[in-house]
């Protein structure tokens, strides 16, 4: 089979143009087909009658357009067209129409043939097969939409387990507070009314009663912290300013707190996103930064609430905690990025390892709030 195909049509290109492109057409891994400016064949390589599997007796007095799929004619023409006027090499995609009826995905690249720029000749059409990137464009699609698909499981298994997690907290915390609580007040009170004449059994009746209320103090601060009823019963404002407090009321540490909610109630799984990030923010200054002062300020903006906790203690090394987190070894903030993704929301930090201070911003869309 010859290494190249002429056609004769009514107007010819000059054999010098024709030399001109011998050697790129028979050596050229590509489709290259040479029309007049009608897009009437004059010539072509081998590798379009591979491809397209058409006898070389095919082409003879076709114009290019009659090997393109018939659905693309128009928008092709138009792409070519622009692309010649501009004279930018530009890339269309297309499909070939093989001699059996199937499509070839091609990349089409025109470009004009001129003995001088005011007198083009023809046009020059490098066509690339592109079937084997077509293949592998589908399975990296399938494969993103597959990722995409795990994804969405993973974060709605997340929530399930969070919203587990929180579901459970709450449950120990009634049953510590209404079961164990109430056992140890009862105990109490009935020590409190064991009455003994003896000095001694005054003495142990009064350090047993000094166990229960350390006891019953710890059995209601743990209740608390692990789901205060403040955030249920009068939302996440009240809950914060307590939790706060609460926190940083033995540490020596000058607390602020701010926001302009006015007790206004938020989506539940805001709320509770929003008091975790808050809990274990606050912890991290306390335990590891050293901080004299702890800021948390809750702000509602539009339909956008903001919180930030801002400490002035040792800064830390902000892209070194990512990627601990990365690897499973800072539970903490791996929890709160965690939280604020499944709540819709964003999370910043900033620290300054240097001069010190620590910024933890969250924000979330919170639509209208919650109804009451």
């Amino acid at each position: 089979m010859p290494a190249m195909y002429y056609y004769t049509g009514e107007k010819s290109l000059t054999i010098d143009s024709m030399n001109l492109y011998r050697n790129l057409v028979e050596t050229s891994p590509n489709i290259v087909v040479l029309t007049d400016m009608s897009g009437r064949v004059h010539m072509c390589n081998a590798r379009l009658f591979k491809l397209t599997h058409y006898e070389p007796e095919f082409l003879k007095n076709r114009n290019i357009r009659d090997i393109i799929s018939t659905d693309e004619h128009c928008q092709v023409t138009e792409q070519i067209t622009a692309s010649l006027l501009q004279g930018k090499r530009r890339k269309i995609q297309c499909h070939l129409r093989q001699a059996d009826g199937n499509l070839l995905p091609v990349e089409l690249i025109p470009s004009l043939v001129q003995a001088s720029p005011q007198m083009p000749e023809g046009i020059l059409f490098v066509i690339a097969d592109i079937s084997d990137r077509t293949v592998r464009d589908q399975q990296i699609h399938t494969l993103l939409q597959e990722l995409r698909s795990s994804h969405q499981e993973m974060q709605a298994l997340s929530r399930k387990l969070m919203q587990v997690q929180e579901e459970e907290r709450l449950r120990l915390s009634r049953e510590l507070h209404d079961g164990i609580g109430q056992a140890l007040t009862a105990i109490k009170i009935h020590l409190q009314s064991w009455d003994h004449t003896s000095t001694e059994q005054q003495q142990k009746r009064q350090q047993c009663i000094e166990i229960v209320d350390q006891t019953l103090q710890e059995v209601r601060t743990l209740a608390l912290t692990l789901r205060p009823s403040l955030l249920d019963d009068l939302g996440l404002e009240a809950a914060l300013r307590w939790q706060l407090n609460q926190q940083t009321k033995n540490s020596g540490i000058k607390a602020r707190f701010s926001t302009n909610l006015n007790g206004q109630r938020l989506p539940g799984e805001v709320e509770i996103a929003c008091f975790r990030v808050a809990q274990e923010a606050v912890n991290n200054a306390i335990k590891h930064a050293r901080a004299k002062t702890i800021a948390l300020r809750l702000l509602l903006m539009g339909e956008v609430l903001t919180m930030e906790v801002e400490d002035d203690g040792r800064g830390f090394d902000t892209d070194k905690a990512w990627a601990k987190a990365a690897c499973g070894k800072s539970m903490g903030l791996l929890s709160m990025k965690e939280r604020v993704a499944l709540a819709s929301g964003q999370l910043h930090l900033e620290s300054d390892f240097t001069r010190g201070g620590t910024l933890v911003r969250v924000s979330f869309p919170v639509g209208g709030g919650r109804d009451e």
